[in-house]
């Protein structure tokens, strides 16, 4: 008994399994471990990557996209050009600002390329004279948490004064530092000066910004000692608010009187310039966009925003509202009370499934394996202070691991189960059977890590959002296997197996469990054994339907049976619409059409309530903001989707029935699908002609509209609105003036001329001097306006310029040094695909286009560029996959034959994933090929495990044609239970209608049906292949040796 014990406790799964109070404390460790690091984890919707990309920003008011070319990006560009791990160079001119975004190869040293950038450009010394200092900056990847917008019967500046009280208040919350704010005006003072008022008192614009700088200043006097003390000396002379300005002494007479500012111009102390439409539900609103940045917890800021504004809203006065919304922790808490729902679930229908096949307590035992892994997965990201957070990604990879950790726990489980009731020897036995497939097991489970480790180097981009699902993968399998070792051996010692029990409930469940057990054992022996030997017998007619069920199954996705898409349209809880007008077109038309697709808006909730017949509106907030002349935004917040039957997608069509056609706009987006941003289709014409880019770019445009299911088509080249180009006569010049000089007086008067900004508050204000807004509105102004000569003398500029109306351009883009414009479309997947877009353009479109507009080049971006990458990335992972795999099971096989036999049901779990995707409807995407790369570790499991069985019953003195024959029934049980629970772990997500579930669907589906087909494949074409191996091998002996061919 001593020496049996001794035995027993060799290695360290015998002395834990020994030891159960060791394996208790250390599943009791874990789960404490596991329990503080969910409370401590971060917690964020979706993760951060990193952009590795940083921008250069120079404001020039008042200048057009061609000076700003030319005279900034230029320049930029050129200095910028060399830096090292320069990817891409993107620059826009806008009317009064250049911005150039540089984007670096990942991983590159975004902190050092910064400050090289931002010496670089420092040192331009050319830029132009009113330009202001360049911003270079990170851009830094921000999650939104929340919205919260403040409503109601207030005039502009109480809404916009209570809304700067409830953003000081939020910030004060403890965790939020980012706040930004959508339809709010900036303060601004404006000195309006009419040309009457000037010629009046014999003034000019000049005159007037001097006095005005000089008057209104506080300035330090330094200070002076005395025999009390030192006295400091300073005037404080600082206007801040329009009375002060007007108060202001602009001349003093010879006769001791003076002019204030007030008697010379109307002081005008209001709103900026620009008119802005905001409104939420109808009525006037600003709202602000509380972001999430760094190491915030997204559910915790959004706890404390919801409590914040239940408190805020009852104490302000009727008629008035702070309400929040687009909460979206709501999405993570979404995915994660799904990942609990799914887990429940699946855990159930896996304690049933080897409850009827084995026993309940051991069913139970193995369930304790999921817990365990996964609280010990967060506790090691969370102590070893791992770059991973709980996001929609690592939930994703929670749910799919499911299914899969159980696998191991079932192998190790049913062999100690299999010894025991073979030995009945209690412990002994069960250690038997533990090391019988501790070999299998191990690079069973390491063949599945390998095969999600190369999704954690991944960088290219859709495939980054494996960095956040490989490690969890990764990390639960490796615990689910320390479990299956070192705590589940000490809880089978304690299985009673052959008990029998009569009476009560635990008898009649035992009596029905074990008909089930020997059903499925019958079954086995019987039928399954016969079906074997009849397809060894005919092993090559066997393998000839399982390739031609290859061939056919392959060709399911290019007969179009199953399609493929990048990205599946995925319903969302939001629809968003952008609408952008020609350059030039008065703000009032803009306003007038954002608040019409308001009004379609109303009128699709109308036709949801009859369709539907429900007294529940499906819009629950509805915000229009236009912020420019030409844009606007319409942003509506749905019901979640698990409260209605009708998809966003569906909604948005009924908007674009509802609203119709709009005349004379530039663009019109309707977004209502959840996923990556940025438009299906985006093709780069590339050239230095503008014209010629114009032309091109209208031909791919007319070629789309004649697609089918191509939608929202817009370009990026705007021609712009009209534009009096000033130049200064020959008499002007005659007089001695200059175009610079002309320009700056005209530009002083109309754009108005900036002489100080001033602090209040939170708020500065920049104080201008300009004509009158109703002069600023009329070109005749422009030849009334009196222009100061370099002698002192003052003329009309009729006399000394000129104004000829020209077209120009709003925004220039360029990529890489080169001029580009873009043509953007969407794409309904339902009927279209963008990859046979794209092929329809390169071989039908494009090289007509190149022929007749030479000189010009194209490239394609957006979720095309996206699948390119992903795509590439992904074949070369799934090749190192296949590679590491081979290795992982050449070692312990040592064999270079074997792996290969055990690798064979790869291509058949991939039919089994592509059947899978047929039989529900769904579309290959993407995450179905994340899903598939992760299949392939898990399908080879059950072949090696069948594959061992079959190398130690040789090694126990069995010849090879016995081994393969009795591999097949002895393992069946593990074989199937093992798929079975797979199956069944992840069933449940199969079934969810909510849309957090879409985005795991496909990787769901691949991995059950896929490894449910390799099922069959396992328990026949394994025996079937390993013959086969056999025939081949002795025949090449045969013809080495000069043998005879032998007979079979």
């Amino acid at each position: 008994m001593v020496e049996s014990r001794y035995q027993n406790e060799k290695g360290p799964i015998g002395w834990m399994a020994s030891n159960p109070i060791a394996a208790n404390l250390l599943l009791l460790i874990v789960l404490v471990a596991g329990l503080i690091a969910v409370q401590g984890i971060r917690k964020e919707v979706f993760p951060n990557f990193p952009t590795d990309t940083f921008t250069v920003t120079v404001p020039y008011p008042g200048s057009s996209p061609e000076e700003i070319e030319q005279g900034i990006l230029l320049k930029i560009e050129e200095e910028l050009r060399d830096i090292v791990g320069l990817k891409e160079i993107r620059s826009t001119a806008m009317e009064g600002v250049g911005v150039v975004t540089v984007e670096m190869e990942a991983g590159s040293d975004i902190a050092k390329a910064l400050n090289e950038a931002k010496v670089r450009v420092d040192s331009i010394p050319s830029f132009p004279l009113d330009a202001e200092e360049p911003i270079v900056e990170e851009l830094l990847s921000r999650g939104y948490a929340m919205r919260v917008s403040v409503y109601g019967d207030l005039d502009e500046v109480g809404l916009k004064q209570l809304t700067e009280q409830v953003r000081e208040e939020i910030l004060d919350l403890e965790g939020i530092s980012e706040i930004r704010i959508l339809g709010e005006r900036d303060y601004e003072m404006s000195i309006e000066v009419s040309t009457e008022a000037l010629r009046r008192y014999g003034l000019d614009f000049d005159q007037v910004v001097a006095a005005v700088k000089n008057r209104s200043r506080d300035l330090p006097g330094g200070s002076m000692r005395t025999e009390h003390g030192s006295i400091k000396l300073r005037s404080v002379s600082q206007a801040y608010t329009g009375e002060e300005y007007a108060a202001l002494n602009l001349v003093t007479r010879e006769d001791g009187t003076s002019i204030t500012l007030g008697e010379v111009a109307r002081v005008v102390d209001g709103f900026e310039d620009q008119p802005v439409l905001s409104t939420l539900n109808g009525r006037r609103a600003i709202t602000l966009i509380i972001d999430r940045v760094g190491n915030q917890d997204v559910l915790q800021i959004t706890d404390e925003l919801r409590r914040y504004v239940a408190e805020k809203q009852a104490s302000l006065s009727e008629g008035v509202y702070v309400v929040g919304w687009i909460d979206e922790s709501k999405i993570l808490r979404g995915r994660i009370e799904l990942m609990l729902r799914n887990a429940a679930q699946g855990a159930l229908l896996v304690v049933i499934a080897l409850a009827l096949f084995l026993d309940l307590t051991l069913a139970l035992w193995v369930i304790v394996g999921v817990p365990f892994a996964i609280l010990a997965t967060l506790a090691t990201i969370y102590f070893l202070g791992m770059p991973v957070s709980i996001n929609v990604l690592s939930v994703f990879a929670f749910i799919l691991v499911l299914g899969i950790l159980v696998d191991d726990g079932i192998v190790t489980a049913e062999s100690a189960y299999a010894y025991l009731q073979a030995e009945r020897q209690g412990l002994p036995s069960v250690l038997r059977g533990v090391r019988r497939v501790a070999t299998a097991t191990i690079f069973g489970a390491l063949t599945t890590m390998i095969a999600f480790a190369p999704t954690m180097f991944l960088t290219e981009g859709f495939a980054r959002v494996g960095t956040h699902m490989g490690p969890v993968v990764i990390l639960c399998i490796f615990f689910s296997l320390i479990e299956t070792k070192l705590i589940l051996p000490a809880h089978l010692r304690h299985l009673r197996v052959g008990e029998t029990r009569t009476g009560g409930i635990r008898g009649a469940i035992r009596t029905f469990q074990g008909r089930f057990a020997k059903a499925l054992s019958n079954f086995a022996s019987g039928p399954y054994r016969r079906f074997l030997m009849y397809c060894l017998q005919h092993r090559y007619t066997t393998l000839a339907v399982f390739i031609a069920l290859l061939i056919v199954s392959l060709a399911l996705m290019p007969s179009g049976l199953v399609r493929f898409v990048f990205f599946p349209n995925v319903p969302s809880d939001q629809i968003y619409v952008d609408l952008e007008m020609p350059q030039g077109a008065p703000w009032e038309k803009t306003h007038e059409y954002a608040q019409r697709i308001e009004v379609a808006v109303q009128a699709m909730n109308e036709r949801y309530l009859q369709e539907v017949g429900t007294s529940v509106d499906v819009v629950r907030e509805l915000l229009v903001v236009s912020e420019s002349d030409t844009e606007a935004q319409i942003d509506v917040e749905l019901v979640p989707s698990e409260e209605r039957t009708i998809s966003s997608v569906v909604l948005a069509q009924w908007l674009r029935e509802e609203l119709g056609p709009l005349e004379g706009i530039r663009s019109l987006t309707i977004d209502a699908v959840a996923g990556p941003s940025g438009a299906a289709l985006e093709l780069q014409l590339q050239g230095q002609d503008l014209e010629t880019l114009r032309l091109a770019a209208q031909d791919v445009k007319r070629s789309l509209a004649q697609m089918n299911g191509v939608q929202d088509i817009s370009d990026s080249f705007n021609s712009g609105g009209r534009e009096l180009d000033i130049h200064v006569s020959a008499e002007g010049e005659a007089l001695g003036l200059g175009d610079v000089e002309l320009a700056r007086q005209v530009r002083q008067a109309f754009f108005g001329a900036e002489i100080q900004r001033v602090q209040r508050g939170r708020n500065e204000v920049r104080v201008y001097v300009r004509l009158p807004a109703a002069q600023r509105s009329q070109i005749e102004s422009l030849n009334g306006l009196w222009i100061r000569l370099p002698d002192g003398r003052k003329v009309p500029f009729s006399v000394v310029g000129t104004a000829r109306e020209t077209t120009g351009l709003s925004t220039i883009n360029r990529i890489d040094r080169k001029r580009v414009v873009t043509v953007e479309a969407d794409i309904n997947k339902m009927i279209l695909e963008p990859s046979e877009v794209i092929a329809a353009l390169q071989t039908q479109v494009l090289p007509e286009l190149l022929e007749k507009y030479p000189g010009i080049d194209f490239d394609f971006g957006g979720e095309a560029e996206a699948e390119q990458k992903t795509s590439s990335t992904l074949l070369y992972g799934f090749v190192i996959v296949l590679l590491m795999i081979f290795g992982a099971l050449a070692i312990p096989l040592k064999s270079y034959v074997q792996p290969l036999l055990i690798m064979s049901v790869i291509p058949f779990g991939i039919i089994g994933a592509i059947l899978g995707h047929l039989l529900l409807g769904k579309d290959v995407s993407m995450l179905s090929l994340i899903g598939i790369i992760g299949l392939v570790g898990v399908v080879v499991n059950d072949s090696l495990v069948m594959v061992d069985f079959i190398n130690h019953y040789i090694d126990e003195g069995h010849d090879w044609r016995s081994a393969v024959v009795e591999a097949g029934p002895q393992r069946f049980r593990a074989v199937i239970l093992t798929s079975v629970t797979t199956f069944l772990g992840l069933l449940p997500i199969q079934m969810e209608t909510s849309i957090q579930s879409e985005f795991v669907k496909p990787m769901a589906i691949s991995i059950s049906f896929g490894v449910l087909f390799a099922t069959v494949v396992t328990l026949i074409l394994v025996p079937v292949i390993y013959f086969i191996a056999h025939d081949l091998a002795e025949r090449v002996k045969a013809y080495w040796s000069g043998e005879a061919e032998p007979s079979h």
